[in-house]
């Protein structure tokens, strides 16, 4: 395949994992990827990047030493703090300090994190028109050693990140946990007061002295050193008498009236939902004197600059709402930016989330047409960058606001793209249920040529290859047999050994490593020890420990009933015919182990387990760990009954949390009611929407992600209620029907309530499919208003249950 050219207007091949796909105005072509046309992968001296220096940083010359001493290490870093602390800052001054050799400089505010792999692989390979998947790509950046500096990366990324650059360096800053251990955590507090005055005396351009240097010490103290707040402080205090302390937390609405009209403009454009990053040059775009009214907003604390431009800072700020004639004209700016000469995919790509939060604004200030266009216009060069993240964020706004609209033409044409997306993201359900609405309204519409385009793609969701297809060398499995009650297992060839680079790749940053990816299938690891392979959903995968990445599992059996002799050293105290055992084998540190006791007498007799990842009385048992763990074994015999409530005493200090496996749940609600969910630890509440102010039929009311530990359950219930959104005001609302209807739940889609287990399989099936999340609970009502909020629920568990 020879090099591909990237010219707006021209359909242009590029390669998507195992697809093929051509990308042009009148909509993009799909098809399996010809056998040897895969494009070349060509190393190349990583094309690093750095952010915007900033000005000045005060007091944190041992953090920045830090972060520099990481990144030459080899060394993975989380810069942790709260919003405001300065983390942005002091990760753009190390990048600078360190010099920028080989360093990757990357912004992951709302970004998926398939881009930010993406974005890596880019820099370190010579490929253009290609996004490998994503296996293939921690295949082939495995060796690199690429240093990255990602500032806010949210936590449920961090793993995926890190597997993809093995034999790199990462620092990145966020404000949750991580699961990192402590010695690799820089966390972050307010400044101490000698800088934090110093701040406060810059920002304020004089000395305080007297009773305003004491007011100065004061406000530090309350402000708790934080320098955006001390920002604050002295934009309120610039041009007159400082501000209580008392009124630290409250000075955003004061220095919000006190705006210039440039700078105000902008911050109603950065404060849109779900804005992001805007770079200087399309601030100057849409706003006159955009970019220094934006540096005006810095100063006072109300905006933070990026490593390449400003966001609107944390907090409590709440811009004015923009007037439709404004969102109108912001809209007709970026259509028409988004198709200029010299502007790159790139560039769309980067200002994916200021084009959706625009279309969005659009559809809720009542010019809905508007906000379908530029999302159209936006599309294709969203699809050429590569970054499927952003293409997808641009097209779920642009569907809903064409949906309101009415406009059907460029309903099609958006249901289209996001089915190739989806098929390219390896969501086969949800992309043919997305094609499938796409060629009912090509038909509608008479369009030949659209329906065409629409059935090629169809045809390649039913016969193309799997985009995350992962191959495993097959290998016969080798039997467990017990033999006088000992577990033994069955002679099996050994893997051969990993190449050099794998193994280096492997003893990169000092994680546990792979020979091949890890797969949704059980691992057994026999008990015994001494075994060098295991197996993996009929493959195998050659494993290497690494010292400090194994746990103890201390397997205990009580009982009064049955004999079973242990592997390994074990320590047994006389009971009788029964058995008081315990032994200590090691597991490899968050890896799924399966643990299998068989008495020598087995009539009659039914072992449970407690400590499993299945629950207590578990007739089966996998232990995933990431610290020391106790399992117990016991019967269901009435002579038991001591010995169970044993095991249940044995295995209660087990930890749990954060120590633990764990997966990640995403918790939505687009029903467009009034709804609230109870019990969830993330808080999860919204208004009936009016005029679509939340966003509801795109998905985008979140309400947030929270952890669960393998084994552990969680009951979600939805109350749903409030008056008939406006579109549907002269109808009855006692006919109206707002019943949950849940989906992802373990009770299944038609519960009142929602019951999300997590489990080894769950946790497994994310970490090999590369997904943020482990288990999806999505809310919406059997109601006609909630067709695209049920889409949307259907579409987030991977098109796994049908809309009803």
């Amino acid at each position: 395949m020879g090099v591909l050219k990237n010219v707006r207007g021209v359909g242009v091949p590029m390669v998507f994992g195992e697809h093929m796909v051509t990308v042009s105005a009148e909509g993009s072509k799909v098809a399996a990827l010809p056998e040897g046309e895969r494009p070349p992968t060509r190393t190349r001296p990583i094309l690093g990047s750095l952010p915007k220096a900033p000005l000045v940083l005060y007091g944190r010359d041992a953090e920045t030493a830090s972060v520099v001493r990481a990144l030459e290490a080899g060394r993975t870093l989380h810069v942790r703090g709260g919003a405001g602390v300065g983390k942005s800052t002091l990760l753009r001054k190390a990048a600078h300090l360190h010099g920028g050799t080989g360093l990757v400089y990357l912004d992951a505010t709302g970004r998926d994190t398939g881009d930010l792999v993406q974005d890596v692989f880019e820099a370190c390979f010579d490929a253009p028109g290609h996004r490998p998947a994503e296996a293939e790509a921690r295949r082939l950046l495995a060796p690199v050693p690429v240093r990255l500096i990602i500032d806010d990366l949210a936590a449920a990324a961090v793993d995926r990140l890190l597997d993809a650059v093995p034999a790199g360096s990462v620092v990145f800053s966020g404000t949750a946990r991580s699961g990192l251990d402590e010695d690799a955590v820089l966390k972050l507090q307010g400044l101490d007061k000698v800088p934090g005055l110093a701040l406060l005396r810059s920002a304020l351009g004089r000395d305080p002295v007297d009773a305003e240097g004491a007011r100065a010490l004061e406000l530090w103290r309350a402000a708790g050193g934080e320098p955006l707040a001390l920002l604050r402080v002295a934009a309120s205090g610039a041009t007159g008498d400082l501000p209580s302390p008392g009124r630290v937390g409250d000075l955003v609405p004061s220095l919000i009236e006190a705006l210039d009209e440039s700078a105000l403009r902008v911050l109603t454009l950065l404060a849109l939902p779900g804005c992001g990053t805007v770079r200087p040059d399309v601030l100057d775009d849409l706003v006159p004197l955009g970019a220094a009214g934006a540096d005006r907003l810095t100063r006072c604390g109300l905006a933070v600059e990026t490593g390449d431009g400003y966001r609107v800072a944390p907090g409590p700020v709440v811009a004015p709402n923009p007037g439709a004639s404004d969102v109108r004209a912001t809209a007709r700016v970026l259509r028409a930016w988004t198709g200029s000469p010299g502007r790159t995919p790139e560039d769309v790509a980067a200002h994916g989330e200021l084009i959706a939060a625009v279309v969005a604004a659009a559809s809720r200030t009542g010019d809905p047409e508007s906000g379908g266009l530029l999302a159209r216009a936006a599309s294709e060069g969203a699809a050429r960058s590569l970054r499927l993240g952003s293409w997808g964020r641009i097209l779920e706004q642009g569907k809903a606001a064409a949906e309101r609209a009415g406009d059907r033409r460029t309903l099609a044409h958006l249901l289209h793209e996001d089915g190739v997306r989806l098929l390219l993201s390896g969501r086969r359900a949800a992309s043919a249920s997305a094609l499938a609405a796409a060629a009912v309204l090509w038909r509608e519409l008479g369009d030949p040529v659209g329906a065409g385009l629409t059935e090629e793609a169809r045809e390649a969701v039913r016969h193309g290859a799997s985009v995350a297809e992962l191959h495993f060398a097959p290998a016969p499995a080798a039997p467990v047999r017990s033999v006088g009650g000992r577990a033994e297992a069955a002679a099996r060839p050994r893997p051969p050994a990993p190449r050099e680079d794998e193994a280096k790749a492997q003893r990169g940053n000092g994680r546990a490593r792979h020979a091949l990816p890890s797969s949704p299938g059980r691992v057994k690891i026999a008990l015994a020890g001494g075994l060098a392979v295991a197996a993996i959903a009929g493959g195998y995968a050659g494993v290497r420990a690494v010292s400090g990445d194994t746990v103890a599992v201390r397997l205990m059996v009580r009982s009064d009933v049955v004999t079973v002799d242990l592997p390994g050293d074990s320590t047994c105290t006389p009971s009788g015919t029964g058995t008081n055992c315990s032994t200590v084998v090691n597991a490899d540190k968050g890896e799924a182990t399966a643990v299998m006791v068989e008495p020598r007498a087995t009539q009659g007799v039914v072992l449970r387990y407690w400590g499993c990842d299945e629950g207590p009385v578990s007739t089966e048992c996998t232990v995933t760990a990431e610290r020391d763990h106790v399992v117990c074994a016991t019967t269901t015999g009435p002579r038991d009954a001591v010995a169970r409530r044993e095991c249940e005493v044995l295995t209660a200090r087990n930890p749990v949390g954060p120590g633990s496996a764990t997966g990640v749940v995403t918790l939505r609600a687009p029903t467009q009611w009034r709804v609230e969910i109870e019990g969830a630890p993330a808080v999860c509440r919204h208004e009936t929407d009016e005029i679509g102010e939340t966003d509801p039929i795109t998905g985008r009311r979140r309400c947030g992600e929270f952890r669960l530990s393998v084994g552990q359950s969680i009951t979600l219930k939805a109350v749903i209620t409030g008056q008939v959104p406006a579109k549907g005001r002269y109808l009855d609302d006692s006919a109206i029907d707002r019943t949950p209807v849940w989906y992802g739940c373990d009770t299944g889609p038609a519960a009142a309530t929602c019951t999300i287990t997590m489990t080894r399989e769950r946790v497994n099936a994310a970490k090999t499919t590369g997904a943020t999340n482990a288990a999806v609970a999505c809310v919406a009502t059997p109601s006609g208003f909630d067709l695209g909020a049920r889409s949307i629920c259907a579409d987030l568990v991977r098109g796994l249950e049908p809309v009803p």
